[in-house]
C-alpha cells in the first residue's frame, strides 16, 4: 500500500511540476505574441534608405512621343495584358489629351489625341470589365476656370463620347473607379471641394458628392468596393498645420459618409493614391511632418470599416522622396515615386514593402540622363508578374519632354510571417519560481520513501 501511495505521489509531483512549466511557456508564448500583434497596430518607423541599392533591376524601357511636348501622367492595363499610358501632348498652341495603347513588350499599337479647342489636361486613365478606356482631367475654361473631363473610348481607340461638367468654378477630374454594374465615378476637385460624379455608360451625369473640410480640399484617388462602397483619398486643410491627409468612405445604397479620418502633423502631409486586396485598404503619399528629414515616403495601411492598421514613413535624411502611385501584388506593395536632392525629385523611384507589415523590402532609382528631371506619374502590378511606371522626362529645347514606360523585374524576395518566439525573461522567472517547488516536492518524497 505504502508503494502505491509513494508512486501515486511521485506521479503527482510529476504532474505539478509538467503542468507548472507548460504554463510557464504558454504565459511567454502569448505575451511574445502580444508584443508582435501590437506592433503592427497604429505602428509608426522612420526607415532611412539606400537609394543606391539595385535590387529591384529594369528589365526595359521605351520611349514614346513626336512632338515637342509628351508628358505621361497615368498608366492602368486591361484583362489582355495592354497598357494604356494617358497623358498630353503640344506640338503647336495649346496641350491636347493624349491616349496611348502598348502591349506588354512596349510595342505602340495606337494612339490618339482628343481637343476642345482650348488646353486639355489628363491625370487618370481607367479600363471597365467590357475592355472600354475612359480618361479624365479638364479642360481650360476660360480665366480661372476650368471643367471636368471624361472621355470614353471602345477597344479599338474610337471615341464614343466625351463629358464636360462641373462648369461655372475650377473644377477637375483625377481618377476613375467602376461599380458593379460598370458605372463610372469620377473623383476630383470642385471649387476647393472634393467631389465624386457618377456618369452612366452612355457618359450622361447622373450625380454628384461633395465633400467640405471648410477650406482647400482635393480627392485624390478613388476605390470601388464589392459592395459599391466608395473610398475617397486626397487632401485638405481641416486639421492642424497645413495639408493633412484625408480618408473619406461614402456607403452604398444612399451613399451618405460613413467615415471621415485624416492624417497628418504641424506641416505639410498628403495622400495620392489607393488600392484594396478587399479586406484592406491601402494609401500611399508623401508627408513632411515626420521621418527622417524633408519630404518622405507615407504608406498607410486601413481596414475597410476605416481603422487604421499601421502607418510607416521612409526617406532620407539627405534627400526628398515623394510617392505618387501604389499598386499590389498577392504579398507586396509597390510605390511609385521620385526622389532627389531638392524640390525637383529628378530621379524616378520605385518602393517595395510587405503588405502585411509595411517593411521595406527594396528600393531603386532610375535617371533617363535627362539634363532636367524625371518624373513618376502612374504604376501597375502586371498580370505578368512585372512592375510598369510611366514617366515623363524633362530636356531642354528642341525636345522638351518625353514619355518614358520603365519595366521592373520586381524580384522572388519573399518575407516569411513573424512567428511569436518565447520571452527569455519570463522562462527565467519561471525557472527561479519552479526550482524551489521541485527541491521541496522531491524532499517530500524522499520522506514518504523512507517511511
Amino acid at each position: 500500500m505504502k508503494k502505491t501511495n509513494n508512486i501515486t505521489n511521485f506521479n503527482i509531483n510529476n504532474r505539478i511540476i509538467t503542468w507548472l512549466f507548460v504554463g510557464i511557456l504558454l504565459m511567454s508564448g502569448l505575451l511574445s505574441f502580444s508584443a508582435v500583434f501590437n506592433a503592427n497596430i497604429a505602428s509608426h518607423v522612420n526607415s532611412n534608405l539606400a537609394l543606391s541599392t539595385t535590387a529591384v533591376t529594369v528589365n526595359n524601357t521605351w520611349t514614346y512621343g513626336s512632338n515637342a511636348y509628351d508628358d505621361g501622367f497615368a498608366i492602368t492595363q486591361d484583362s489582355s495584358g495592354n497598357i494604356y499610358l494617358a497623358g498630353i501632348t503640344k506640338k503647336t498652341g495649346q496641350y491636347d489629351m493624349l491616349l496611348i495603347k502598348v502591349d506588354s513588350d512596349g510595342n505602340e499599337l495606337w494612339n490618339k489625341t482628343w481637343d476642345w479647342g482650348g488646353t486639355e489636361f489628363t491625370n487618370g486613365v481607367a479600363v471597365d470589365s467590357t475592355g472600354n478606356i475612359y480618361v479624365t482631367g479638364f479642360t481650360d475654361a476660360g480665366p480661372g476656370f476650368s471643367n471636368m473631363i471624361l472621355i470614353k473610348y471602345n477597344i479599338l481607340g474610337n471615341k464614343e463620347w466625351n463629358t464636360s461638367i462641373m462648369t461655372g468654378k475650377s473644377s477637375s477630374g483625377h481618377k476613375i473607379a467602376f461599380d458593379s454594374l460598370s458605372m463610372p465615378y469620377v473623383v476630383g476637385t470642385h471649387d476647393k471641394d472634393i467631389v465624386v460624379c457618377k456618369f452612366n455608360m452612355n457618359g450622361d451625369y447622373q450625380w454628384n458628392i461633395t465633400w467640405d473640410g471648410g477650406s482647400t480640399d482635393s480627392g485624390f484617388d478613388i476605390y470601388i468596393d464589392n459592395n459599391n462602397d466608395i473610398y475617397v483619398v486626397g487632401s485638405s486643410k481641416t486639421g492642424s498645420g497645413d495639408r493633412d491627409v484625408v480618408f473619406l468612405r461614402f456607403a452604398y445604397p444612399g451613399y451618405g459618409l460613413t467615415h471621415l479620418e485624416t492624417w497628418g502633423g504641424s506641416d505639410d502631409d498628403y495622400g495620392n493614391s489607393i488600392c484594396s486586396d478587399g479586406d484592406y485598404i491601402y494609401i500611399g503619399g508623401g508627408t513632411w511632418s515626420y521621418g527622417p528629414g524633408g519630404q518622405d515616403i507615407l504608406l498607410l495601411k486601413y481596414t475597410t470599416g476605416g481603422s487604421l492598421e499601421w502607418y510607416k514613413t521612409f526617406g532620407s535624411a539627405t534627400l526628398n522622396e515623394s510617392s505618387n502611385s501604389i499598386a499590389l501584388s498577392s504579398n507586396y506593395i509597390f510605390l511609385g515615386g521620385n526622389a532627389g536632392l531638392d524640390l525637383s525629385l529628378d530621379d524616378v523611384l520605385l518602393f517595395k514593402t510587405d503588405k502585411s507589415s509595411g517593411t521595406h523590402l527594396e528600393n531603386n532609382t532610375w535617371d533617363s540622363g535627362s539634363s532636367v528631371s524625371d518624373l513618376s506619374d502612374g504604376i501597375i502590378f502586371h498580370s505578368n508578374g512585372y512592375v510598369y511606371m510611366v514617366l515623363t522626362a524633362d530636356y531642354s529645347a528642341p525636345t522638351y519632354s518625353e514619355i518614358i514606360l520603365i519595366k521592373w523585374d520586381p524580384g522572388t524576395l519573399t518575407t516569411e510571417p513573424e512567428i511569436p518566439g518565447f520571452r527569455f525573461e519570463i522562462i527565467l522567472i519561471g525557472m527561479i519560481i519552479i526550482l524551489p517547488v521541485v527541491l521541496i516536492l522531491k524532499r517530500k518524497t524522499k520522506y514518504l520513501n523512507y517511511n
